[in-house]
């Protein structure tokens, strides 16, 4: 029984790859236009950032409670459930353009965006690979990136083609036509009780890369608010240009993760050295690559993506360590919480710097951030004698 569940689990994973991909297409493409309608309607820049707010807020507060029914109930109904509200939030953008009735569109998309990715998620960390959990946090990852690339190119052409309220509906059909990709089984739930997952987290390892996590990713804060206006403003891109950019890019991160993903579970990279390099890496070329020549700020950002795809990778591999495969569906959404109160803890930090001091800036700052990570879980690893390899 136990080798079939196995099975199972690791079909799953499979059968959730093309989920995977366009739910990272529409998100993307969706990422980029939304704010964009939302100020053509009419809207204010703190209307927006109140919507914001309330995207990010459920996304927080219900990232763990997601992760737990996960372990408890089915993964299958919780991904269903979550098409359904964001199909609701699209088509409802599409038809709405009074604020006061947008609000509760923010607390269904937030919801229903959350409930999809941690549960996507926790398909793949449940994926029993034999050995190969490098490989399957890389493919996941490219998968993932692939589709937004493509998200960012095509939002640029569709919105030249479709006026804003339309593509939103569409957009929202689309989302309910993918239920029928849910047909992977649902993996194996368990009877937890919420004490346990406490024992799991304070445990000296978890602390350490929850911290480490958490302060790695306040430079996806930075980019939240200064990457596309540093790319206008600073490179004079276009929309379109800016998309190819963006995508160009961004797919090293996918081919990084996967590389690195595959030299993990062949032994030949050790888990805390891909970490600490990646970090580096990142760090280094997030501040080369704002020097204002188009082509050496895209070399240099690209090396930077590299990096990420090294840490992100790193990150999966080392939650997946941590923790049993019962619990993981809550434990590494806590983990992942922590990245998304850096993510937003960053743009609170690094919006207003880019606004009095330039959008090159907060870039510049989140990279030395980034590196001083890097030095800080070498001293970690070594003051307290983390486990380095699995």
């Amino acid at each position: 029984m136990a080798n079939l569940i196995k099975g199972m689990e690791k079909n799953s994973f499979e059968k959730s790859i093309p989920l995977l991909f366009l739910l990272s297409l529409f998100h993307t493409f969706s990422y980029m236009i939304v704010p964009i309608y939302l100020s053509m309607i009419g809207l204010n820049g703190l209307q927006i950032g109140i919507l914001i707010a309330i995207h990010s807020f459920m996304t927080i507060f219900a990232s763990f409670p997601t992760g737990f029914v996960n372990d408890t109930r089915s993964v299958r109904t919780v991904i269903i459930s979550g098409l359904i509200l964001m199909s609701l939030y699209f088509v409802g953008l599409g038809f709405i353009n009074e604020f006061i009735f947008i609000i509760p569109l923010y607390f269904i998309g937030g919801l229903g965006a959350n409930m999809i990715d941690v549960s996507v998620r926790t398909v793949a960390f449940k994926a029993d690979t034999k050995g190969r959990d490098g490989w399957k946090f890389g493919k996941y990852q490219f998968i993932r990136v692939a589709g937004s690339g493509i998200g960012v190119i095509s939002a640029g052409i569709i919105i030249s083609v479709l006026d804003f309220s339309t593509a939103l509906k569409i957009i929202g059909v689309i989302y309910a036509l993918m239920i029928p990709l849910v047909s992977f089984d649902s993996i194996a739930a368990h009877k937890i009780k919420m004490g346990q997952y406490k024992k799991d987290i304070l445990n000296r390892s978890v602390i350490i890369a929850g911290a480490i996590m958490l302060l790695f990713s306040t430079h996806w804060g930075a980019e939240t608010t200064s990457y596309g206006l540093f790319l206008t403003q600073n490179l004079n891109l276009d929309m379109f240009t800016v998309g190819l950019y963006i995508a160009g890019t961004i797919i090293f991160l996918g081919l990084s993760a996967y590389f690195f993903g595959k030299r993990i579970d062949s032994g030949r990279s050790n888990m805390k050295n891909i970490f600490v390099i990646g970090m580096i890496i990142s760090g280094v070329f997030h501040i080369l690559h704002t020097i204002p020549i188009l082509e050496i700020s895209f070399i240099f950002r690209a090396i930077h993506e590299i990096g990420d795809g090294m840490a992100i990778i790193a990150m999966f591999f080392w939650i997946s360590k941590l923790f049993g495969k019962e619990r993981i569906g809550g434990n590494s959404s806590f983990m992942f919480t922590l990245t998304l109160i850096g993510h937003v803890v960053g743009s609170l930090i690094y919006g207003p710097i880019g606004d009095y001091m330039g959008y090159h800036m907060p870039l510049i700052f989140s990279g030395i951030t980034n590196i001083m990570c890097a030095i800080l879980l070498v001293i970690f690893v070594r003051m307290y004698k983390i486990k380095e390899t699995y």
